[in-house]
């Protein structure tokens, strides 16, 4: 599966805000726990696109850290 994310305003020099990102982070754990291969690709590239990809999967793996815990 492909994911394309668009800075928030569309002028690709936005941030993606925590909350957006943590939305995003939740349904790509729940496709990869269905076994799906995902691929983001973050468009905001005049914006803060690679910092938008370190939060983003830093919040993947707190969420498979957090469900091997349980």
């Amino acid at each position: 599966m492909y994911i394309r994310i668009h800075s928030p305003s569309g002028n690709y020099r936005d941030s993606c805000s925590d909350d957006f990102l943590n939305e995003y982070a939740t349904n790509i754990f729940k496709w990869i726990e269905e076994g799906k291969t995902i691929y983001v690709y973050f468009n905001n590239t005049r914006g803060d696109a690679f910092n938008n990809l370190k939060t983003l999967n830093g919040l993947v793996n707190d969420n498979k850290l957090w469900h091997k815990k349980i």
